[in-house]
């Protein structure tokens, strides 16, 4: 099953519907646009979670690091 946020690509370049690529068969030649739009958000959504997850990693190890500095300047 390929990444959510790859489905509407997909389904442009196969020029398939987005359902026909979930459920594994063609059904129409015409895109549902009700369905790229879903699947549009849903990888919108997708990739913002995964933006906000790196922020928050970032911030934790950003954290960590200054906490095993100050320390070592404190030292100085």
């Amino acid at each position: 099953m390929p990444d959510i946020s790859l489905l509407v690509e997909l389904a442009e370049f196969y020029q398939v519907s987005i359902s026909e690529i979930i459920d594994g068969e063609r059904k129409s030649e015409q895109m549902n646009q009700d369905v790229i739009d879903t699947a549009v958000k849903m990888a919108e959504y997708s990739k913002n979670e995964l933006s906000t997850q790196k922020k928050k990693t970032t911030s934790a190890l950003c954290m960590i690091f200054g906490a095993f500095i100050k320390p070592l300047v404190e030292s100085y």
